[in-house]
């Protein structure tokens, strides 16, 4: 199963549809922003990447769940 396969069926279960997903991507492999929109993943890194940067994104996804959440 590849990733966007993985994410697909995690969008489909009710229980996990809602993740926030940030996919690590080899650099070759470009994910276009129409498929990051349909299944809703909210962000790609391409590696090599550092750890400074996907703790930042997770830091960002946590913060817009937060906003979101308080309105």
């Amino acid at each position: 199963m590849t990733g966007m396969e993985l994410v697909d069926k995690l969008r489909q279960n009710e229980e996990t549809k809602d993740i926030p997903i940030i996919m690590l991507t080899a650099r070759s492999f470009a994910i276009s922003k129409e498929q990051q929109e349909q299944l809703k993943i909210s962000n790609c890194l391409s590696k090599p990447f550092s750890p400074r940067e996907l703790l930042g994104n997770i830091e960002d996804i946590l913060y817009q769940k937060e906003i979101a959440s308080e309105n």
